[in-house]
């Protein structure tokens, strides 16, 4: 009886961690969404994953409001390719020089598409751990 329960615990810990690793890949040219300190691979690369490391900055103008500036949102991921880490920041709304929401690493070219959420109102404060980021990985 007791190595029944064992199998069974088994197999359904190879079954979590399964799906588990499913949910984890990408793939080029679909949009796909990462959760704050979330890694996912590209499917079929098994030495290209990417993570959402950090969110730098969110003046985004709210949508209730009249701004100036439209704002921006400044977040920063961690791509590994091979083995090798590339540290880069991307932006979503208006840019300054040397900003953009694109970046080549390799082979493949990754555009930030949206930051999640948008501000709703000035006085709201959105906790990092709350963020996610809508991205597309295309092959150059």
């Amino acid at each position: 009886m007791k190595i029944l329960i064992k199998v069974i615990y088994i197999i359904i810990l190879f079954i979590l961690f399964s799906c588990d690793e499913e949910g984890r890949k990408i793939n080029l040219d679909e949009t796909f969404v990462l959760q704050y300190g979330e890694t996912k691979m590209l499917d079929g690369q098994d030495h290209f994953s990417i993570t959402f490391i950090d969110l730098l900055e969110d003046s985004r103008c709210p949508a209730n409001a009249i701004c100036v500036w439209q704002g921006q949102a400044r977040v920063k991921i961690e791509i590994n390719e091979n083995f090798e880490v590339f540290t880069k920041e991307l932006i979503n709304g208006a840019m300054k020089e040397n900003q953009s929401k694109k970046i080549n690493i390799g082979h493949y070219t990754i555009e930030l598409l949206k930051v999640i959420p948008y501000p709703e109102k000035a006085e709201n404060q959105t906790d990092k751990s709350d963020y996610s980021i809508q991205l597309v990985i295309t092959s150059n």
